[in-house]
């Protein structure tokens, strides 16, 4: 397994999210891969277990390429930030540049998620303009994400490489040719 984006609790930043607006991180997956979960760092805002959470992945462009399962009211504490891990169900994607995103749910009750103060520039957040991010993501979130804050949210994409293609096999003219020389 390996992963990308801010893998390690960092502190400083909080921000409550909810059915209409999430944290983002850009990240840049390097091979093939199998999609294994989504990590962020998240506590309750005002009643133990009272939300559900759910994760996407979606191109710079901002169409949706894979979403999570729900993960059901597991944020244990109001106090204390702990790591909830988004499953997905063994989906490929391909190396390149992705977003991350995460919402929260069921209501209007917020989740607030962990991270740090940066530079803007960088997709950060995402809004719905019109309906909800949770349960489900919109196929085409282009115009919901946003790059105007400076700030980075502890969120990072855990994936297992795909296993590399096996060479090709050879002609017989070429094995021919390699044996005469």
């Amino acid at each position: 397994m390996a992963q990308v984006g801010q893998t390690t609790p960092s502190g400083g930043r909080e921000w409550a999210i909810n059915t209409l607006g999430g944290p983002l991180r850009q990240v840049v997956v390097p091979v093939n891969c199998t999609l294994n979960h989504i990590g962020v760092w998240v506590r309750e805002s005002t009643t133990a277990n009272s939300n559900d959470l759910r994760g996407a992945v979606y191109t710079t462009g901002g169409i949706l390429v894979h979403q999570t399962a729900n993960l059901s009211a597991t944020i244990g504490s109001t106090v204390s930030f702990s790591l909830e891990q988004l499953l997905f169900s063994g989906e490929s994607l391909t190396a390149g540049t992705y977003i991350l995103a995460v919402s929260a749910g069921p209501g209007t009750t917020n989740a607030i998620c962990q991270g740090q103060n940066d530079t803007a520039g960088s997709p950060t957040y995402i809004v719905a303009d019109s309906g909800s991010l949770h349960p489900s993501f919109p196929a085409d979130a282009s115009t919901f994400i946003h790059s105007d804050a400076a700030r980075q949210w502890d969120i990072y994409l855990d994936y297992t490489e795909a296993a590399s293609a096996s060479q090709a096999p050879r002609s017989s003219a070429f094995l021919r040719m390699l044996m005469n020389n």
